[in-house]
């Protein structure tokens, strides 16, 4: 049992005046059992590329330990492909992986991809997930107020026959790094509509605006909103944590597709 000394201030509000009290509290904590964390995805035309870590309690260091000398398998439709333990950095989006195969992705919209770690200790994970096809970007919009700043206006159009999921990020001059908007949507108000998304104004003459719609899995989706959650929750103390949703199992992390629409316009 790890033992963890924990300093809260309660500060309290009495009639016309502020009180503050400060009490130390010992706070009893079960062993922390570390687990694999995945994270992994799948792009068209793309090499496969995953990062695997181990996982450390809440009140312990800071960076994940990378776990090195796992066997990494990818199955599809009867084929298994081992990743090897191949370091690689990825100069576009300055992301580093400690699993990396020159074999690029082949999209196969009918048949699941599964992926099956087992690290040296015998721990195993596994994680299972699919492609579906891409939604278009109808337009972007760029729509000025009186100070000369504009916000983008994204168009797209949703698929009635189908419950759908999604992620939009703008970004502006560039595409990697600049988040004007990151948005996850699902078509529960919106079902086999246009849906029309605005950013913040951020955009001003010149710029260009970059737009990628994300149609995302279920699975990915949960993971994604789960995840949003759990990070405002560590930084709210009024925030309920929770689970973040995963498809690994086994262990923790993602295994997705990334299928994806892009557009850019240059604002004039």
């Amino acid at each position: 049992m790890k033992l963890t000394k924990v300093t809260y201030v309660l500060t309290v509000l009495a009639g016309l005046g502020l009180a503050a009290c400060q009490q130390d509290i010992d706070v009893d904590l079960p062993p922390y059992e570390p687990k694999l964390v995945l994270e992994c995805y799948l792009e068209e035309g793309q090499p496969v590329r995953l990062t695997l870590l181990e996982s450390r309690g809440y009140l312990d260091v800071a960076s994940l330990p990378l776990v090195d000398g796992a066997t990494v398998v990818l199955s599809h439709q009867g084929l298994n492909d081992t990743i090897p333990n191949v370091p690689f950095v990825d100069r576009a989006t300055g992301k580093s992986y400690n699993y990396s195969s020159p074999t690029p992705i082949k999209t196969d919209y009918d048949s699941p991809y599964t992926l099956t770690v087992t690290d040296k200790q015998g721990r195993r994970l596994t994680a299972t997930t699919r492609f579906i096809r891409p939604v278009a970007i109808k337009s972007i919009t760029p729509e000025f107020n009186q100070n000369g700043e504009a916000y983008g206006l994204t168009k797209f159009d949703d698929n009635p026959q189908q419950k759908n999921y999604y992620r939009l990020t703008l970004t502006r001059n560039i595409r990697v790094d600049t988040l004007s908007l990151d948005a996850l949507l699902d078509d529960a108000f919106s079902n086999g509509e246009e849906i029309n998304w605005g950013s913040g104004y951020t955009f001003k003459k010149g710029d260009t605006i970059h737009a990628t719609l994300y149609h995302c899995t279920e699975d990915y989706y949960k993971f994604l909103t789960t995840a949003q959650s759990a990070r405002q929750a560590n930084v709210n103390p009024f925030a309920a944590s929770g689970e973040v949703i995963s498809n690994v199992r086994g262990g923790l992390g993602v295994f997705a597709t990334l299928t994806y629409d892009y557009r850019s316009v240059v604002i004039k």
